[in-house]
């Protein structure tokens, strides 16, 4: 993952939003960044740097076990109607 600049970016980026989140975040949010962080170092304990095709099932099941635990799943929290601003409820 540490490869290329973009991907060291995006790695300081994460630890720096999970960081405010354990020191701001109430309970939900620290469990929520913990969460992450924990797939974020999981994924890279599995991933399998040589393989340019194929599936990587190791990445596959730590993607399924981290998307089922959530509280509110990606898909219903962006859905039309549910956010509760003016330009969704019309």
């Amino acid at each position: 993952m540490f490869d290329t600049l973009a991907s060291q970016i995006g790695f300081a980026i994460a630890v720096l939003v999970t960081a405010f989140a354990f020191l701001k975040g109430d309970e939900p949010e620290r469990v929520g960044a913990g969460a992450y962080m924990l797939g974020l170092f999981a994924s890279q304990l599995v991933q399998d740097k040589g393989a340019l095709h194929g599936t990587q099932w190791g990445l596959m099941a730590i993607d399924a076990v981290f998307w089922r635990s959530a509280s509110v799943l990606p898909g219903k929290a962006a859905a039309p109607g549910r956010s509760g601003s003016a330009p969704f409820n019309r």
